[in-house]
């Protein structure tokens, strides 16, 4: 038997043996090393049958009163299934702690103020957050669950219909509008935590880095740590500039995933982290229209 993984890196969805928990595996794409998720609950599934429903056992798995149905995804930090509150009659999407992370009750803590700053968020271009809590030793975050995927796997190699990719960056635009008038910076705007729903509308999710202080996000800097994904972020992100990562920084990133949108690629090359974030900050980007010629200027523009 094996559980659905994804990798952090490049968000490649594939399957991994059961019996991996806690191992660190590569990614067969992007070469990335990752730690397989433990002690959260995980449902089998046929191997080779990534892409279908897996198939359940005769009692679903549940976290305080949701009924697991489908690991949708992992990370370093933890899962998020999709299942089913019974006391609403919804599906919803359930993001649940590693259970070795609720030691630290800093972590706890972070992933709380999270569900907390998403919460007080009502936007149509945002994933709406119903519940946070507590059952056993799992934390969990219940937000609503969107049919249809992330717009990373909705990205063709060449790029999108500029007019497509103008339409969903004033969606981007607007839910980040909307989250900095109320005094949130997502932090970690990529494609990978962006969701397109059944009608092709944009919803914007993870405000993991949101609820992040200032001093926490130097401490760890100054430790070593990455706090967002280094293809899409601001110079002040990349050079560890704490200080000054606000809205903005956010509007860079919208800027990044409009040009991938738009050409189907980053503005610099994948590499490792420390030499794609040292190009941030010291190199200026090519113009997408060199990657995809005859591209609209005021398009052009927006990106760089």
């Amino acid at each position: 038997m094996s559980i659905k993984v994804q990798c952090p890196q490049c968000q490649l969805v594939a399957a991994a043996p059961d019996g991996h928990a806690g191992r660190h595996v590569r990614c067969k794409r992007c070469n990335a090393k990752f730690p397989l998720p433990q002690g959260v609950p995980t449902l089998p599934v046929a191997a080779g049958a990534i892409g279908r429903a897996p198939v359940l056992p005769e009692s679903p798995t549940t976290i305080d009163r949701y009924e697991v149905r489908e690991l949708l995804g992992s990370g370093s930090f933890g899962s998020v299934y999709r299942a089913f509150d019974p006391r609403l009659g919804r599906e919803v999407a359930l993001k649940v702690l590693r259970t070795e992370m609720t030691a630290s009750p800093q972590t706890v803590e972070r992933f709380l103020r999270e569900a907390k700053a998403a919460a007080k968020l009502d936007h149509p271009h945002i994933v709406a957050v119903f519940d946070a809590g507590k059952a056993g030793d799992v934390y969990y975050i219940a937000s609503a669950f969107i049919k249809g995927g992330t717009l990373a796997s909705a990205i063709p190699e060449t790029g999108m219909e500029p007019r497509r990719a103008a339409e969903l960056a004033a969606q981007l635009a607007s839910a980040l509008g909307y989250a900095h008038r109320n005094g949130v910076v997502h932090r970690d705007v990529k494609p990978a935590n962006i969701l397109l729903d059944e009608q092709g509308s944009l919803r914007l999710m993870d405000f993991g880095l949101a609820g992040w202080t200032q001093e926490e996000c130097t401490r760890l800097t100054k430790a070593g740590a990455i706090m967002g994904t280094p293809a899409y972020m601001a110079p002040e992100q990349a050079s560890g500039d704490t200080a000054h990562i606000g809205p903005a920084s956010d509007l860079y990133s919208a800027g990044v995933v409009l040009y991938e949108l738009l050409t189907g690629s980053r503005p610099f090359a994948e590499g490792h982290p420390a030499a794609l974030m040292y190009l941030i900050v010291h190199k200026e980007a090519a113009p997408p229209s060199e990657r995809r010629p005859g591209l609209d200027a005021r398009l052009e523009a927006i990106c760089l």
